[in-house]
């Protein structure tokens, strides 16, 4: 095994025809083809394998009957990179196998077992005065994993494939004033959105804004963005937003940001509404929401909409560190897109706390609440599925077995109370962990 090997040659010759096509590769070609004759570059690779394994009471996180499930998963995945101090390419891919015994019916293994995959590239070309960046990104996972943790929503678990393409650039205007970029194109797309009633979107965002910088320690930021949501089954949004900022970095172990301003969403077109009844669920239920049954979809309805609506976007944060121990507060409220065929109004708060209890085993405590909100008054339909509240606790220790081996347990209480709704999910889950980290494998030239 090679590790830390250093030699340095021309970076502008190119790896020899032995190199297989491909994305990763065709970036680093021609990201060699700018000649460096007075840098070395470095090339690395972190492997690492997470294997896990646990219970789970309400794995859906259904208010409807369910089993509980035992889950077994194995994740192998590599970061990597090529990079100077100038320029370079970093890398991250994983897989991961999941297999669940114990449950019947929706919570089988027929139906919960399942392969999930991760790739993104990030690039970036650093001058005196310049700094531009690209990030590619693809994942299939599940609506029940990423989306509960960017949205705190969830209709059911279904796969989702998500494509990122983000570039971005920021220019040193003087020594005090910074001019940044970014644009954001979004796809999501959901394999059997039918039966989910989940609606595949595109989501685009572009921002700009200026960074002062008061003294070494603060800055201000003034930021105005625009996005444009265009839903497969839903009414097409535009948001325009501006915000402020100030951040400080009091001192070593203390820093802090807040950022405020508006937003203005307008919405037009044309809403498609499945229209049906359901099958064996509770007395009471309405269309398309069938807590404990089955929706049945017998038509399509089509309902004009033309809505605007303002509200207020922030985010805060502190962090404090100490010898052993850190905690970290933060509260947001922004405009989020979701597979409901509308954007949300989100607002999350999350402390997480750690300690180091021992040279070799550290706790940690993360407490979370999202309450979420229809953007879009005019859809009712909509607004029954994204109008929740989510609370989630998650206890976790970690040992360091080794310099290579962690073993790590964790427990998970998770709730989620849906609007005018006695039918609210809870669900308890423990989980025992082991992650191998090979040593960084590097080599310079």
């Amino acid at each position: 095994m090679i590790s830390d090997l250093t030699f340095c040659v021309p970076f502008r010759k190119l790896p020899g025809p032995s190199w297989r096509p491909g994305i990763f590769s065709s970036l680093v070609w021609l990201l060699a083809a700018i000649p460096l004759p007075a840098h070395c570059a470095e090339w690395w690779l972190e492997p690492s394998i997470f294997l896990k394994s646990g219970y789970n009471s309400n794995i859906r996180l259904t208010p409807a009957s369910h089993d509980s499930v035992w889950e077994a998963s194995v994740k192998p995945g590599a970061r990597f990179g090529v990079e100077t101090a100038a320029r370079g390419i970093r890398g991250n891919a994983w897989a991961n196998i999941r297999r669940y015994t114990g449950g019947s019916g929706r919570e089988s293994s027929n139906s919960l077992d399942r392969e999930d995959y991760h790739g993104d590239l990030f690039g970036f070309y650093n001058t005196l005065r310049n700094n531009w960046g690209l990030r590619l990104d693809y994942t299939k996972d599940s609506t029940l994993d990423s989306q509960l943790e960017e949205t705190g929503l969830v209709s059911d678990r279904v796969t989702r494939h998500r494509y990122i393409f983000n570039p971005t650039w920021s220019r040193i205007l003087t020594q005090r004033i910074r001019l940044d970029a970014n644009y954001s194109y979004n796809q999501v797309d959901y394999s059997n959105n039918f039966q989910a009633r989940l609606s595949d979107y595109k989501y685009q965002r572009v921002s700009t804004g200026l960074v002062y910088a008061l003294s070494e320690r603060d800055s201000v930021t003034l930021q105005a963005a625009y996005a444009d949501f265009d839903p497969e089954f839903g009414a097409d949004s535009e948001t325009a937003s501006l915000q402020a900022g100030y951040s400080r970095e009091f001192n070593e172990t203390l820093r802090a940001s807040i950022f405020a301003g508006g937003r203005r969403t307008k919405t037009n077109g044309d809403e498609t509404i499945p229209s049906g009844f359901c099958v064996g669920s509770n007395p009471g239920a309405q269309f398309p929401e069938c807590p404990g049954g089955i929706p049945v979809v017998t038509g399509f309805n089509t309902n004009g909409i033309s809505d605007t609506s303002t509200g207020s976007i922030f985010s805060a944060d502190i962090t404090k560190d100490w010898q052993t121990a850190s905690i970290t507060m933060s509260l947001s409220r922004q405009v989020t897109p979701t597979g409901f065929g509308d954007l949300i109004d989100k607002k999350r708060a999350k402390v997480v706390g750690r300690k180091r209890l021992t040279r070799l085993l550290t706790s940690s405590l993360s407490i979370e609440y999202f309450k979420t909100e229809g953007v879009n008054t005019e859809s009712d339909v909509t607004s029954r599925r994204v109008d929740r509240e989510l609370f989630r606790i998650i206890p976790h220790l970690r040992w360091r077995l080794t310099r290579e081996w962690d073993l790590g347990a964790s427990y998970e209480y998770t709730r989620q109370d849906r609007k005018n709704s006695e039918n609210d999910a809870k669900r308890h889950a423990a989980y025992l962990t082991l992650t191998y980290r090979w040593p960084r494998i590097s080599m310079s030239r």
